[in-house]
């Protein structure tokens, strides 16, 4: 049986380039999502090295590991410009930390100004998630920096 795999490429590096806004070498990819699933295994591996762009490999999750702060840690240690993970993460993070102290902590000395957007997939968020993100991307993040809940 022959599987075609060069639309799905094409696809991801459309998307990885205009949705995302990932474009090439300088740019690093953070998507938070388990790597055997579609989601995973082509916005962690194929899209960002098919733009030519940094890509984060990620083991754990985003409570526990050790704390609520191991999603900021990383984008900060690694320059991060896009994060893509799911509400439910985001739910986790905002139960062990209401009042985001550790994105704050993060964002100290603007550590996190690399950060352009976070993309929300998996299931739609509600509005307070959406918004509070929203809010901290644009207090302390790239000037524009967008939450997309799509």
């Amino acid at each position: 049986m022959l599987r075609e795999t060069a639309g799905h490429l094409v696809g991801l590096n459309l998307s990885i380039r205009y949705l995302f806004g990932i474009r090439g070498p300088g740019d690093v990819m953070f998507c938070a999502s388990d790597i055997g699933w579609v989601v995973g295994h082509s916005y962690i591996i194929y899209a960002p090295l098919l733009a030519g762009a940094t890509t984060v490999l990620f083991e754990g999750k985003p409570v526990g590991t050790p704390d609520a702060s191991t999603f900021w840690r990383v984008v900060k240690e690694h320059k991060v410009n896009v994060m893509f993970t799911a509400p439910t993460a985001l739910r986790a993070i905002r139960k062990e930390d209401p009042d985001s102290g550790f994105f704050k902590k993060a964002a100290e000395d603007g550590a996190l100004k690399h950060l352009r957007a976070l993309f929300l997939a998996g299931e739609r968020s509600e509005p307070s998630i959406v918004t509070m993100y929203q809010d901290l991307l644009s207090k302390y993040c790239a000037d524009g920096a967008v939450v997309n809940d799509k």
